[in-house]
């Protein structure tokens, strides 16, 4: 996000204008809007003129947007605090932050388009959580690797959604499923018949003492 900026022999360190708008327009998109993260980071590099991965993109919201950024060097142990202009307020940050933890695989209410098993299935070569896309519309479902240039898996591209979910809650129902069990808490929550029967002969009872009173009157 900062870049030397000037002439050349006037140089400094700044905020680059074009990046600055795309992280305020990301912050739009992302809280207001409730937008997927990973695909807003793709579209930051059909809209604006730079392209950025999703993992960065995280780090820029959370610890790039406020007055301070802290630099590593090798030569030092502890980071250096840099000053720089502010790209977001400290509400907007803390918007983020709270989109950000809210979305974890602890909690999926936030899922949208049901994609049941998002941030709970990873690919078995490569460990990485699945995410869930509907290209084309939204007519086709899947679950794909995330969308990060760098971490690139040949294992495959994605999985239909109907295929995987149905394959994943197939297994927890064979694993899981007690017919006796299941049969007999049924039962359990429908009353017998002799139940119903003196239900019912109460039911009775009191409509003929309702007959009567209204005859007496």
């Amino acid at each position: 996000m900062i870049t030397l900026t000037g002439s050349e022999k006037n140089k400094k360190w700044g905020l680059d204008d074009e990046k600055v708008k795309a992280i305020q327009w990301v912050y739009e998109e992302y809280v207001k809007k409730d937008r997927s993260l990973q695909q807003i980071a793709i579209d930051i590099g059909n809209r604006f003129d730079f392209s950025i991965t999703y993992s960065y993109l995280i780090t820029v919201l959370k610890e790039r947007c406020g007055t301070h950024w802290e630099v590593n060097f090798k030569a030092e142990d502890k980071p250096f605090p840099f000053k720089v202009p502010r790209i977001l307020s400290d509400h907007k940050i803390q918007a983020i932050k709270d989109r950000l933890a809210h979305n974890n695989t602890s909690n999926r209410s936030d899922v949208k388009g049901k994609y049941l098993l998002a941030g709970f299935i990873r690919c078995m070569h490569c460990g990485k959580s699945l995410h869930g896309q509907a290209p084309h519309g939204g007519k086709y479902k899947y679950y794909r690797h995330p969308c990060k240039l760098a971490d690139t898996c040949d294992a495959f591209g994605s999985v239909p959604l109907d295929k995987i979910e149905h394959a994943v809650f197939q297994t927890i129902f064979e694993n899981i499923y007690d017919a006796p069990t299941f049969e007999k808490a049924i039962k359990n929550s429908l009353p017998d018949e002799d139940l119903i029967e003196e239900l019912e002969n109460k039911i009775e009872t009191k409509k003929e003492r309702k007959k009567k009173v209204k005859m007496k009157r």
